[in-house]
């Protein structure tokens, strides 16, 4: 509270607490009793002398690199990256000749590693130019010596065995504090991405057993599994014993089988009674024909109509043919 009064710009100097106010507001505070003022005097002195100031963490120190750093440099300010240092390096492009001095700046980062060339020095900080970067994850470090630079250092690239850096130090202090930094979390990195890569294996296991207990059918298959016929690979090795037994895989081939069978089985019987099925399942879509009720009664009529002594005649006449 005496802080903010004494150093704040919103409070006016006329209203600043004045070091009486101050012991009078601390009256009491000691179980009842006072505070020897010569103490408080000192408190008040102190405070009023010099501002209290927040410590400078990792990410204030981050930040600050990254707004000095120019161009198309990567994002520098990630809650996990710290600062770890800074130096003054020779690049190198032909170890056995003596080159012209590429000065560079490199600051060394927990999990990268960025160059930089000075730009410009100014009272307020110094800029910078970016030139390249590189993960601390993959690469191998290197100490050399030769006539033209005493003080080398190379990164190579463990993929591919390429080279990505050569540098040299200004000199033999610089030189080994910067190597043994480098390689001290060049192993760091690589340890942390072992265990990253553990646990997302781990992780993909998981998955894949939850997704075999979880299917339809209750197993795990696959569609090479099923084409090859090598169903009980496929389940032993997605399925834990612990969750699946072996005899609730077999019961689920059996039922598999038998349903297979049934299906086969209403297949052939259709087959076999083929025309019915096709009367009873093929819709009929011919003409309908409609029959005239007045030709039928028509026809009746004339049936009714004719004489029964021609069909009589008719039928002698018949008669005698057959006779001749």
């Amino acid at each position: 509270m005496l802080h903010t009064d004494l150093h704040s710009p919103n409070v006016k100097t006329e209203r600043k607490m004045k070091l009486d106010d101050f012991i009078k507001n601390l009256r009491g505070i000691d179980d009842g009793q006072d505070i020897d003022k010569d103490v408080l005097r000192g408190v008040y002195e102190r405070i009023k002398k010099e501002e209290f100031h927040p410590a400078t963490d990792h990410v204030t120190a981050v930040q600050s690199v990254e707004q000095s750093i120019l161009g198309n440099r990567p994002i520098l300010s990630q809650p996990h990256r710290r600062l770890v240092c800074s130096v003054s390096l020779l690049e190198i492009n032909d170890p056995s000749k003596r080159e012209k001095k590429h000065f560079r700046e490199i600051f060394l980062f927990n999990d990268m590693l960025v160059v930089t060339k000075v730009l410009a020095r100014k009272k307020t900080g110094t800029l910078y130019n970016f030139k390249k970067s590189f993960p601390l994850h993959g690469i191998t470090v290197l100490k050399y010596e030769t006539p033209h630079y005493p003080f080398g250092i190379r990164l190579i690239s463990v993929v591919d065995n390429k080279v990505l850096a050569t540098f040299c130090a200004l000199n033999h202090e610089d030189w080994s504090r910067f190597v043994r930094d480098l390689q001290e979390y060049v192993m760091e990195m690589n340890e942390m991405e072992d265990i990253r890569i553990g646990a997302e294996l781990e992780r993909q296991k998981l998955m894949r057993k939850e997704q075999g207990c979880t299917a339809d059918s209750g197993l795990g298959l696959d569609s090479e599994s099923i084409t090859s016929n090598n169903l009980t690979g496929s389940m032993d090795s997605l399925a834990p014993p612990e969750i699946l037994k072996r005899t609730a895989l077999s019961n689920s081939l059996m039922n598999l089988k038998e349903a297979s069978e049934k299906q086969n089985h209403r297949v052939s019987a259709s087959s076999l009674d083929g025309t019915l099925s096709m009367n009873l399942t093929i819709p009929f879509t011919g003409p309908v024909i409609k029959r005239n009720k007045s030709t039928l009664s028509g026809w009746f009529s004339k049936r009714k109509s004719t004489p029964p002594q021609l069909e009589s005649s008719s039928h002698e006449e018949n008669l005698s043919q057959l006779s001749k």
